[in-house]
């Protein structure tokens, strides 16, 4: 039996790998917490209240997490829609077996008209010729094509103008064969300590709404929310919020208001090959920028910036091994990295290094690995490399793995109806 302070110094070794666990045979993946994901999902929903619908944003395989798993997670908790940026995305989670609602977010080409109305997507609409295309499409289809309206309020980046979206509502609700669901819009800086311009958004978009309502143009569901607004703009979260960033439990405000209980659900991690003594002076890595001033070791880790750690990192940064940090040195290369785990005697070859996530009591959070990296969260998720595994773990368990090429990870099997 382990004495219970064992139990809390474990690291990530103990805690994590579970039983059929296989991962000695990866280089890195990423560890997806399912059930974290569902919590996340039931407590926005609860932080918007019941009259408003959570839509999970799953674009760009849900922040190179993984679209189909999330989405099912997301949707299992309670979510009632997605949004993807792309036609193609929602025809693969179609082809995945999936029927909530789908909005297209981005811009959907008049060849792509036919693909969008039979999968049944809603496709976000901002100009006549699109409305004409799905409506032909849904013609020779015999179905209706489901179109929400975008008005520009400020982002400058796609919409309709204010001043277009009386016109285009008329011209909209005129083809028979479309079904206009919503009307919305965007925040360009939600996720600012400044609230001006985005109360002058959604002010815009509040008159927007106005104006169409008294010519007689009403919308079943308007929304403008991302996971910024979800989180700081409760006065904005109207009948959906389109949520990202904070399905993995990382706020793209730095801060999570009380009464909002986020967990994190995505770590990156990586095998410790090898182990490096080098004397003083000796270098490490491309370019010699780093000199151990002691006798070190040195570990090289399967990991880089084809995995999505970024080579601004270098010489910048620490990740943790054995549940202690272990300083970045050298450069980061496109297949490995190297940390110094000199003050880490327990490393070995085939320990883990976590670059974000939790290893034992300690926490690397996604944002200040970002930070670090100065960029955002979202870049970070999206960075990682598609041959790294993603394995997603329900009840700690890794029920299924597989790599974002659609090829089948062959090191970790699934694990379904397995667990005691």
């Amino acid at each position: 039996m382990v004495p219970p302070e064992a139990e809390q110094t474990a690291t990530y070794n103990q805690t994590m790998a579970p039983a059929n666990d296989r991962t000695h045979a990866l280089p890195c993946w990423i560890d997806v917490d399912l059930d974290a994901v569902e919590d996340n999902v039931q407590a926005l929903q609860r932080w918007v209240g019941p009259r408003t619908h959570v839509a999970a944003v799953i674009k760009a395989q849900a922040y190179g997490v993984g679209a189909e798993q999330v989405a099912r997670a997301a949707l299992q908790a309670g979510a009632r829609w997605l949004a993807v940026a792309r036609v193609h995305e929602g025809e693969e989670l179609r082809q995945a077996g999936i029927s909530a609602p789908i909005l297209v977010l981005t811009r959907t080409d008049e060849s792509e008209a036919d693909t969008a109305v039979r999968c049944g997507l809603s496709v976000t609409v901002d100009t006549e010729d699109l409305a004409k295309a799905l409506a032909a499409a849904a013609g020779r289809q015999g179905r209706q094509a489901y179109v929400h309206l975008k008005v520009d309020t400020g982002l400058h980046r796609f919409g309709v103008e204010p001043e277009r979206a009386l016109p285009m509502a008329r011209a909209l609700a005129a083809i028979d064969e479309l079904e206009i669901q919503a009307l919305y819009t965007h925040f360009a800086n939600a996720d600012e300590p400044d609230r001006t311009y985005t109360e002058q958004q959604l002010a815009c978009f509040q008159r927007v709404t106005s104006e169409l309502e008294d010519a007689g143009y009403r919308f079943p569901m308007r929304h403008a929310a991302n996971s910024a607004a979800t989180i700081a703009f409760p006065e904005a979260h109207m009948g959906l919020v389109r949520t990202g960033l904070s399905l993995y439990g990382c706020s793209p405000t730095g801060s999570v208001p009380t009464g909002l209980a986020l967990k994190p659900a995505v770590s990156l991690r990586a095998r410790v090959a090898r182990i490096t003594c080098l004397a003083a002076g000796d270098g490490v890595g491309y370019g010699q920028i780093w000199h151990a001033d002691r006798p070190s070791r040195v570990a090289l880790v399967t990991a880089g910036y084809a995995d999505g750690i970024p080579r601004q990192l270098s010489a910048n940064s620490h990740a943790l091994i054995c549940g202690k940090p272990a300083p970045l040195v050298g450069r980061v290369s496109m297949d490995q990295t190297t940390f110094d785990v000199t003050d880490i005697p327990e490393a070995e070859v085939g320990s883990v290094a976590t670059f974000f996530g939790t290893d034992g009591r300690t926490t690397i959070e996604l944002s200040r690995f970002a930070e670090q990296a100065d960029t955002i969260p979202h870049a970070v998720l999206t960075g990682v490399g598609g041959r790294v595994a993603r394995l997603f773990h329900r009840d700690g368990v890794a029920e299924s793995a597989a790599r974002l090429s659609a090829t089948r990870d062959v090191a970790v099997h699934e694990a379904r109806g397995q667990r005691e």
